[in-house]
């Protein structure tokens, strides 16, 4: 594959800050190492496809490198419970400085990290998303009668599974309790969702530097009996090779459910990239999950081995990455 352009381009990983993550009583000490050792991994990649690569870590730093930075392109690896706000931070200096990133625009950041909105876009599509309650205090759970017979919670404002930590709720005692622990710990907005039964595909979009989409759809393998596979249950496996069984879009999914899904990825126009997981229930109908508005691109990640579905080597994909999102 031949690049229409030189890779003299400097690539810049935001990263948290280690004290800033040590402060989280949420997050654990192997998360934290986890998550470090995966920043340095991720510039160790970009180092193999472009000249110059760098960490930030933490705000301050960012902001004084994107205030002196020429030739520049950024990627935000900020992730867990209670980071939309700083995501919202990245994006907006990003356009004030007029810099260029890799991820999501302010708009699909926005619908990605509400599962209610990302329903109702998902619903104008048609495109199904499982019924769900929405819990704002804990006043709202006293006496709640749940309608569904087994319930998901999930924290409204998160994305990319974070804050999914149980598996499939039957008891209405055991449900309310802890959807009072998460109201504690996410301090926000949940929601009790109808637990859906099928199989999870991740389908993965990608426009390319010559602008042609590619696609491709991603089985998911989760090794569990409820079939929920949550954020805690992905970073422990992700350890570990993962079996994944890649498809085409069309050996999965049928005309009509092609074209739905297609067109919810260009309703977020200025995006280049996108996942949009679900599942197939047992008379084939595709239920929202949820919409991964950056998804990851760690080499066993599950966009990655999309990707590689569609024929680029992990080297050629980032560099069509980069290529595709300072044009």
């Amino acid at each position: 594959m031949k690049w229409r352009i030189n890779m003299n381009v400097r690539v810049v990983i935001f990263s948290h800050n280690y004290f800033e993550l040590c402060t989280r009583k949420t997050l654990d000490s192997d998360f934290i190492d986890t998550y470090f050792s995966g920043v340095k991994e991720l510039a160790r990649n970009f180092e193999s496809v472009t000249k110059e690569v760098s960490i930030v870590y933490g705000i301050d730093e960012f902001k004084e490198d994107i205030t002196k930075s020429n030739n520049t392109i950024y990627f935000s690896t900020w992730n867990y419970l209670g980071t939309r706000n700083q995501k919202s931070i990245f994006i907006s200096l990003c356009q004030a400085y007029h810099a260029q990133y890799i991820g999501a625009d302010q708009y699909l950041q926005t619908v990605g990290q509400d599962k209610m909105l990302s329903k109702m876009i998902a619903n104008q599509f048609n495109i199904a998303a499982p019924p769900a309650i929405r819990i704002d205090k804990v006043e709202d759970i006293k006496d709640l009668a749940i309608p569904f017979s087994k319930s998901i919670l999930k924290p409204i404002y998160e994305g990319e599974s974070i804050g999914i930590n149980l598996g499939v709720q039957t008891s209405n005692e055991e449900l309310i309790s802890n959807a009072n622990q998460l109201l504690l710990n996410s301090n926000d907005s949940i929601m009790i969702e109808r637990f859906v039964n099928g199989t999870e595909y991740n389908i993965c979009l990608f426009i390319d530097s010559k602008n042609q989409l590619k696609t491709s759809v991603v089985k998911v393998n989760d090794y569990e009996q409820d079939g929920l596979y949550n954020y805690e249950k992905k970073r422990i496996v992700d350890k570990y090779s993962k079996k994944y069984d890649l498809y085409n879009l069309n050996e999965v999914f049928n005309d009509y459910q092609i074209q739905n899904i297609t067109n919810l990825f260009y309703h977020f126009k200025d995006n280049k990239f996108l996942r949009i997981d679900g599942f197939l229930d047992i008379n084939k109908k595709f239920w929202l999950l949820e919409i991964t508005q950056t998804p990851g691109i760690y080499p066993n990640s599950s966009f990655v081995h999309g990707m590689r579905k569609c024929g680029y080597t992990y080297s050629d994909f980032l560099k069509e990455l980069i290529l595709t999102s300072i044009q």
